[in-house]
């Protein structure tokens, strides 16, 4: 699976623009190893990308933020290192408070999830710092059916997401109360209805490409979103294929001014855990912030967060708001 991240961004890195490596799927970290060995390892593997340190709002794997994410996220910011953070996911953050969210705003990527309707997650749940960039995530578009039994369908993408609440008018709604607030959308994820494995299976590269193109330029101007986000996590596909589908379609998408920014969910090999907020996931953000290598936080999930208060999203938001990096980045995941 990581070999399909690299493959995409040794050939199409000059068009995506942000890099959510997914640390809580590696097996439970120390703030020494997130910070000099798995986030270093990572920039030199995306070298020249604005690389998120991402953590999960909910359970005990990767480097926690009770365990020292955030003392790690100043140190990668201090380093220079660090250039955002992604929140997974917004909608279990909300169970928190969204107290992460907070703070690790600069950058701050905050996931919105599909399948948890149950949570009636809300954009305005989640609190926002004017002086970060933060960017929601809702997830996911995926190019399969809806059916009861999903099957594939080439590039032919539709809404998984919870469009209730999270719909084109609430879209505009949020954007227009914040002037630093962006909305994408995330292609993928694990699984479809049913717990049937999401696979990328394109039937060509021509072929999945032109649908992609179509069908996600419908939904992109009817949500009026931003940008796109890529995490597929299983593969009928040989790296090369993956990366020009994706690449293409990333291209394209730019260059007809869809959107103006993507970004990829590489996944690590390195097992499942990673450094989760209680182990010690801020305070390797920390020190990533203070080397000055903090691009931003990716923070899965806002409905697991929900129940927390949005506890991460608003110890997040109070870490990335700190002007020590010159551009920061929030982002939000919503289900």
């Amino acid at each position: 699976m990581a070999e399909m991240g690299l493959t995409l961004w040794k050939k199409y890195g000059h068009v995506i623009d942000y890099v959510n490596s997914q640390f809580y799927t590696c097996n439970k970290l120390t703030v020494s190893h997130f910070v000099n060995h798995l986030f270093i390892y990572m920039l030199l593997s995306y070298a020249g990308g604005q690389l998120l340190a991402r953590f999960i709002s909910k359970g005990n794997i990767g480097l926690p933020p009770n365990d020292g994410y955030f003392e790690a996220r100043k140190e990668l910011k201090r380093q220079g290192k660090l250039g955002g953070i992604f929140v997974w996911c917004g909608d279990e953050s909300k169970d928190f408070g969204f107290r992460y969210g907070q703070e690790t705003q600069a950058y701050l990527f905050c996931i919105l999830c599909p399948w948890r309707e149950d949570k009636n997650v809300k954009f305005s749940d989640v609190p926002i710092n004017p002086n970060v960039e933060f960017h929601y995530i809702l997830a996911f578009a995926i190019d399969y059916t809806a059916s009861s039994s999903p099957s594939p369908t080439n590039g032919n993408f539709s809404v998984f997401w919870d469009k209730h609440n999270l719909g084109p008018f609430q879209v505009s709604s949020i954007k227009s109360q914040h002037s630093n607030v962006k909305v994408a959308l995330s292609l993928g994820g694990d699984t479809v209805k049913g717990g049937k494995n999401c696979t990328f299976i394109p039937l060509s590269v021509d072929s999945w490409v032109s649908n992609a193109v179509s069908s996600l330029t419908v939904i992109i101007q009817k949500y009026n979103l931003d940008g796109i986000d890529i995490d597929y996590e299983h593969f009928d596909a040989d790296p090369e294929t993956f990366a020009e589908c994706i690449g293409k379609l990333i291209t394209t998408l730019k260059n007809n001014s869809v959107i103006t920014f993507a970004s990829i969910a590489p996944l690590s090999t390195e097992g499942s855990g990673g450094l989760s907020p209680k182990d010690g996931f801020f305070k390797a953000c920390n020190r990533l912030k203070s080397e000055g290598k903090l691009v931003g936080i990716f923070v899965w999930s806002a409905d697991s967060s929900k129940n927390l208060g949005f506890r991460y999203e608003n110890e997040s938001q109070a870490l990335l708001a700190v002007p020590h990096l010159t551009r920061t980045t929030a982002l939000s995941s919503f289900k």
